[in-house]
């Protein structure tokens, strides 16, 4: 589909129902460049590169928000089919959210396709959604699809979600997720996600998945965190691995009667240089489990994140270890806004 026949629409469902929507809308892009190098490989120049560019729009006003925003990369870093590369297009952002202020609190009602992210340097964290296998730079996002209600009052916010990964709600999950901003420099985030949705058309195992996550600020950009989750699934004799309908669990780790326990530990810390710098160590008990990639992998990982920014500019740098402690891997990321 060529992108100007979807910028048009973006534009009419976000400004839609609101008669001043565009003074409310704004357009945003940029074009990011990202490349990253592994010590231990000698076949390659880089071990990963790419170009992209992201474009759309977002509104906001006192009861909606809207963004959709599309993803473009050209033939060289797109798919690839038959041996032919090909420029490669995603819906990568795209959700309306309606907001009501009462006298007993705030609600929302959010739709669409959007991210969940907890990390803070963007190598570690968001166990209640992601793969723990994900590594490197901007690897901790994980986009959801879904219905989410939410309900905010004094230092309470709570979501309720209903999250689909098909499109007939055959296969899914709840996820609830409760967060106190204290008036002390204090935020605490505690979340449940299940596969619940799974079973109703299906048979399958329960994976059950808790988090939590601290956050505490001595003062400014000077921050101790943390985040640490329990991963489950459920041992049940009545589930038959060869129903037609079965389904496997989301991360192939997860077996019947597995568990997890991941934790990290993090310092955003003050520089003259930098506009943020984190230093942060992860511990995965078993993470030679997980996959065949991650055989030789130490239970222990690290990072040194960077961030700056010049005018319309980012720069993210990280340095981090690989399967081995001692393996050492670089990433950088720029991007540049045209908003």
């Amino acid at each position: 589909m060529k992108i100007h026949k979807l910028l048009p629409v973006a534009l009419l469902i976000l400004g839609i129902g609101q008669s001043t929507a565009e003074d409310n809308f704004n357009l945003k892009g940029n074009i990011q460049t990202q490349g990253s190098k592994s010590f231990s490989d000698d076949d390659n120049n880089l071990s990963s590169f790419w170009f992209r560019a992201n474009i759309g729009g977002q509104y906001k006003s006192d009861n909606l928000d809207g963004q959709i925003m599309i993803r473009l990369f050209g033939p060289e870093f797109g798919n690839t089919i038959e041996n032919k590369k090909y420029d490669k297009i995603l819906a990568d952002v795209y959700f309306a959210n309606y907001k009501w202020n009462t006298d007993l609190g705030k609600l929302n009602l959010k739709l669409g396709h959007w991210k969940n992210n907890w990390s803070e340097s963007s190598f570690f964290g968001t166990y209640l959604d992601k793969n723990l296998t994900s590594r490197g730079l901007e690897s901790r996002d994980q986009a959801v699809n879904g219905i989410e209600l939410g309900y905010a009052l004094g230092i309470s916010k709570l979501n309720i979600m209903l999250g689909t990964t098909d499109n007939k709600w055959n296969t899914g999950y709840v996820r609830i997720e409760e967060t106190l901003d204290f008036d002390l420099p204090l935020t605490l985030k505690l979340a449940y996600r299940g596969n619940l949705l799974d079973r109703i058309q299906n048979t399958s195992y329960t994976t059950h998945r808790m988090a939590f996550k601290g956050e505490y600020e001595f003062f400014k950009k000077f921050r101790a965190y943390g985040e640490i989750a329990y991963l489950y699934t459920q041992k049940d004799d009545d589930v038959n691995e060869n129903a037609e309908k079965y389904v496997n669990t989301q991360d192939s780790y997860l077996n019947p009667g597995k568990s997890y326990l991941p934790i990290y530990l993090g310092l955003e810390i003050p520089t003259p240089i930098f506009d943020q710098f984190f230093a942060e160590a992860e511990f995965i008990k078993d993470r030679d489990q997980l996959s065949s990639k991650e055989s030789n992998a130490d239970n222990l990982a690290w990072t040194l994140a960077f961030v700056k920014k010049i005018k319309n500019t980012k720069i993210q740098f990280g340095v981090y270890s690989e399967e081995k402690i001692n393996n050492v891997g670089l990433a950088t990321r720029i991007s540049t806004s045209f908003n």
